[in-house]
């Protein structure tokens, strides 16, 4: 006998659907298309008085199969406690994938982590949103120049963090959140259309019954954005949230 092995997994930064990583570890609700990117929501000291980061996918996935085969039910969503004052993350379940990275080219050249420009083997407009790289060294920058016939050169709003070999993927960033909003909802930031604020208590959101005699994701994504309202303060910093507790039922 083998007990199914299910967890939380993070789907993302891929233009098409992934395999899962774990999301135990925690993922960072920032404007990258990153687990743990570190790309800062801006401030909103002025309107728009709510600003929304990327959409972060979640899932069920079962890495060891079950034997006999069991199957899972009945998934429910719920956070681990309240919000801090003037953020909040929503969810919204969904049944497919959503892409947030689109041109997807090269980086042309190797550049060191503090570089204002670099180089990409197709060309973006000025004022576009670019993410250079995957993974933990993944960041946005908004391109403010364009140069060159190919490979054309990117000048960048502000200097790279991590270092960028050549052929490193950069994209342009197409997040699927709401645009930032010029209202609150009391001292929070307002709900987007067709996402839902967490209680403490378990809410449906996937019926579920499928099996886990097979690997991989099982169910719907949970779409999660985070978000700033006007009332957060104007000290930046890393905020802890509180978790999203995915449950369900197995027999």
């Amino acid at each position: 006998m083998t007990a199914a092995t299910i967890r939380a997994a993070w789907y993302g930064g891929a233009a098409s659907e992934p395999a899962g990583v774990n999301a135990e570890t925690g993922v960072n609700l920032d404007r990258s298309d990153v687990q743990t990117g570190t790309e800062p929501l801006p401030i909103p000291t002025v309107a728009p008085n709510s600003v929304y980061g990327a959409v972060k996918q979640i899932a069920l996935e079962v890495t060891v199969a079950s034997s006999p085969v069991t199957t899972i039910s009945n998934g429910t969503v719920r956070a681990s406690g309240s919000m801090p004052s003037g953020t909040s993350w929503f969810y919204a379940p969904s049944s497919t994938y959503l892409v947030q990275l689109s041109a997807v080219t090269t980086v042309s050249g190797t550049y060191g982590a503090g570089s204002g420009t670099i180089q990409s083997t197709a060309t973006f407009s000025i004022n576009d949103l670019v993410q250079i790289g995957v993974g933990a060294t993944g960041e946005i920058r908004k391109v403010i120049g364009v140069g060159g016939s190919g490979p054309y050169t990117l000048t960048l709003d502000r200097a790279t963090s991590f270092a960028h070999s050549s052929g490193s993927q950069i994209g342009r960033f197409v997040s699927g959140g709401p645009a930032d909003v010029g209202t609150v909802s009391g001292s929070a930031p307002t709900t987007p259309a067709g996402y839902v604020v967490p209680t403490t208590s378990p809410v449906a959101y996937d019926a579920l019954g499928v099996t886990t005699g097979t690997l991989g994701r099982k169910g719907q994504f949970i779409r999660l954005l985070g978000a700033l309202s006007s009332s957060f303060g104007t000290s930046p910093g890393i905020v802890s949230m509180p978790s999203l507790i995915v449950a369900y039922d197995e027999f």
